[in-house]
C-alpha cells in the first residue's frame, strides 16, 4: 500500500487495539475510548478506508501528519463546514 509516496504493508498500518497512550484528561465513560477507532480514507470516489488506529495521535503517526491535522478536519466535518472528511473518529459499539 502506497501512503503519502511511501510503500507501506498491513502490518505497519494496522494498530492493535491495546496499543494506546495513557488519557491526558479523566474520561467521562471509562468504555468511552474504548468504544471509537479513528480511521483515515483515501481521496478516491469510493472513499475507501487506507489506515485504522485506537487515537487520534496513532493515526496522524502512521499518516505523517500531526494529531491536530486528525482532529481538525474531523471537527470540521462534523461541524458542517465540511462536505468529507479524510479522518474520522468511528463509533465501533460497545462489548456485550
Amino acid at each position: 500500500m502506497i501512503i503519502g509516496g511511501k510503500h507501506y504493508s498491513w502490518q505497519d498500518i494496522m494498530v492493535p487495539v491495546e496499543h494506546t497512550a495513557p488519557a491526558k484528561r479523566p474520561l467521562r465513560n471509562r468504555s468511552e475510548k474504548e468504544n471509537f477507532v479513528w480511521v483515515s480514507y483515501d481521496s478516491s470516489r469510493a472513499r475507501l478506508p487506507v489506515a485504522i488506529a485506537p487515537s487520534a495521535k496513532e493515526l496522524a503517526r502512521i499518516m505523517g501528519v500531526s494529531r491536530a491535522t486528525v482532529e481538525s478536519d474531523w471537527s470540521h466535518f462534523r461541524h458542517g463546514d465540511r462536505p468529507s472528511a479524510k479522518y474520522a473518529k468511528v463509533y465501533i459499539g460497545e462489548e456485550e
